[in-house]
């Protein structure tokens, strides 16, 4: 056996007694059951917010909150509500104290918070709401007749803290770093930026998946060695289940993970038509919704036979929102005249972006719904994409 194998074996058997040791504990160990429950907790992570609630976990409870008050990292909170099945749906909630967090995380959610500020009030909406979500993944000033058509039409992923927004970051901090400065020197400012804008986004897992494979692939590059993406994504899932093996429950993680197979898997296809970024991105949209269509229909049952037109019709327009969206937002702090004129091509963008969403969300006859898939079909349908996967590759 040689050392690469022995060292994979080494590392998967560390990996199979900790999700051991985290299936004994979870057994054996409880936060009090169902039934009426009382907490006092102190946040550890920014609420996930949507049009009509706030979302985190207290003590292995998963808490959807009503969307007021608002709740932020840091606060003291005392909950008093009906637990069922490890969830607490629109308990009573009280702040006892704000700002109990680390200090440099408060100040990194304080900023995101201006940020929106600045896009809700140089943006009318949906277009305000919509830039604060793709730049952010801040959903909670999301328009509700958009938020439903995003669903409809399979673009809910643009507007949540994705994988793709931080690879979008890093490319671009990188693109601009290169007219500055070395190479090596960008590799270096990239890396704790990349975390920084993973920490601003709400650190939620396609994020933070996003931010290691990053890492790996920038810290490859330091040291002069080429890195598979398979082998980055491979790191990331590992190091990411070692650290909670409870993640693989997580929607989040399960959707960014089979998307990064997809676009990987089919990346090994070349363009042989000569069509350029056009090509490269419908590829890329087809791939992830291939590899996630299958978790899509075991969660929710639903599809969306536009999905994939919708979604060729409008990632393009991601890469500039984000960037003239988060100038315009770092440029608001100081002068929000200036930043309304920053702002100009993005409204356009986002404009176009909501009359194609709103456009086709309009088409019920395009939304299919059925009996959610079950497991072992589910596990089925991947064994086979997965099979092609590995003959592409």
């Amino acid at each position: 056996m040689t050392v690469s194998r022995k060292i994979l074996l080494v590392l998967g058997l560390f990996l199979l007694v900790r999700i051991a040791y985290f299936v004994f504990s979870t057994n054996t160990t409880s936060s009090g059951g169902d039934g009426q429950i009382s907490l006092t907790v102190v946040l550890e992570n920014v609420p996930r917010n949507t049009p009509k609630s706030q979302q985190f976990e207290a003590e292995k409870y998963k808490i959807v909150a009503r969307k007021y008050p608002e709740l932020d990292y840091g606060d003291r909170l005392k909950i008093t509500g009906e637990a069922k099945n490890g969830v607490i749906i629109y308990p009573q909630v009280q702040i006892l104290k704000k700002n109990e967090g680390n200090w440099g995380l408060m100040k990194i959610y304080q900023l995101r918070a201006s940020l929106v500020s600045v896009l809700e009030k140089v943006l009318p909406e949906p277009e305000g709401g919509l830039a604060a979500g793709i730049l952010l993944g801040y959903k909670a000033g999301l328009d509700s007749k958009l938020s439903l058509n995003l669903r409809n039409v399979g673009l809910t992923h643009v507007v949540a803290a994705s994988g793709a927004n931080l690879t979008l970051f890093s490319g671009l901090i990188t693109t601009v770093g290169q007219f500055l400065f070395n190479r090596r020197l960008v590799v270096l400012f990239s890396i704790p930026l990349i975390w920084f804008y993973a920490v601003l986004c709400g650190f939620e897992a396609p994020v933070i998946r996003a931010a290691i494979m990053a890492s790996f692939s920038y810290a490859a590059i330091l040291l002069g060695r080429q890195v598979s993406g398979f082998w980055g994504l491979a790191l990331a899932g590992y190091l990411m289940i070692l650290a909670d093996p409870g993640i693989v429950f997580n929607l989040g993680f399960q959707l960014s993970v089979a998307a990064m197979v997809g676009i990987l898997g089919i990346g090994k296809i070349r363009d042989v038509r000569g069509v350029g970024v056009v090509w490269e991105t419908m590829r890329q949209t087809l791939a992830a919704q291939i590899m996630t269509l299958p978790i899509i229909l075991a969660n929710f049952g639903l599809f969306n036979i536009f999905s994939f037109i919708t979604n060729a019709l409008v990632l393009w327009t991601v890469p500039y929102v984000m960037a003239i969206s988060g100038l315009a937002g770092i440029v608001g702090l100081g002068s929000e005249g200036v930043a309304k004129m920053v702002i100009i091509p993005g409204y356009f963008l986002l404009s176009y972006f909501v009359g194609v969403a709103n456009f086709f969300g309009g088409l019920t006859f395009g939304l299919l719904q059925g009996e959610r898939l079950n497991v072992v079909s589910s596990a089925g349908i991947y064994i086979c994409l997965i099979g092609l996967i590995w003959l592409i590759v």
